[in-house]
């Protein structure tokens, strides 16, 4: 009876603490945004603007080359935030925030 009680009130305070963890992480995109270089060194973003571009799924620039060392969950989600925000650097990471959460979101 007691455990059903604590995982009750864990679920309870999920959406309160999901909405304090997002608080923060934006909080913290707001004061460092400043300090942080926009330059993306791993690849994904010639990723996304070839999707973006209707060359597909490469990693070369310009060019219709498959490529299958990325996964292609977080380069699609990334090809949807800049077709929706642009490339504002300020959004972009306040929206990637949102896919960070997504897993402690899903327990």
């Amino acid at each position: 009876m007691e455990l059903r009680a604590v995982r009750r009130g864990l679920l309870r305070n999920t959406p309160t603490v999901f909405a304090l963890a997002l608080t923060l992480r934006w909080a913290a995109d707001l004061a460092l945004n400043p300090y942080l270089d926009p330059v993306i060194v791993d690849g994904h973003d010639a990723i996304d603007q070839d999707i973006l571009d209707g060359h597909g799924f490469s990693h070369q620039p310009g060019r219709s080359i498959p490529t299958v060392t990325r996964a292609p969950s977080y380069p699609l989600w990334r090809a949807a935030e800049l077709a929706v925000l642009g490339r504002d650097f300020l959004l972009l990471r306040m929206a990637e925030s949102l896919f960070d959460l997504s897993p402690s979101a899903a327990q």
